[in-house]
């Protein structure tokens, strides 16, 4: 079986892709062909498949969150890859002979990891975050995080602080 993320269960499963799926399918009101073949159905239920929606996600709008998602790829927006980069260069200086040696030495690399690095951390991705955000005003984008209002730096160093 597959291993699934922690809040990543779907609440709603979105229209399965598979013939015993397709009668309930059709029954949503989308109009279609009633001779189609099951690859023409099965495209036409991808074309109109709903977004998955999360638990997570439910959750947090419960309590009047809104839940974003950082893009793929763009390992800037996360502070744990600064803080593991770090990390990977402190053990690259310091390299090990054996793999004890290595693993001792991703121990020390941890250790020496204070919360003023994860502070400085999350400073930096704000930054690259408020580089994103000036894009999209700038483009006259509009986007959730946006039409809020700029983050100010006062409130990002007192968040900072939080942690």
């Amino acid at each position: 079986m597959f291993a699934v993320k922690r809040g990543s269960a779907q609440i709603e499963n979105a229209m399965p892709p598979v013939v015993k799926g397709l009668g309930k399918w059709k029954s949503t009101g989308i109009k279609h062909d009633k001779n189609l073949y099951k690859a023409q159905l099965l495209e036409l239920v991808r074309t109109h498949k709903p977004a998955p929606f999360y638990m997570a996600v439910a959750i947090a709008t419960m309590y009047g969150h809104h839940v974003s998602y950082t893009p793929p790829y763009h390992p800037e927006l996360q502070p744990i890859e600064l803080i593991w980069g770090n990390m990977k260069g402190w053990i690259g200086r310091n390299p090990a002979k054996t793999i004890g040696d290595l693993e001792e030495m991703v121990a020390t690399s941890q250790e020496r990891i204070m919360s003023k690095e994860w502070k400085d951390a999350y400073k930096e991705v704000q930054k690259e975050e408020d580089k994103y955000l000036c894009v999209l005003e700038e483009e006259n984008i509009e986007c959730a995080d946006a039409s809020d209002g700029e983050v100010e730096s006062n409130d990002s160093d007192s968040q900072a602080e939080s942690f």
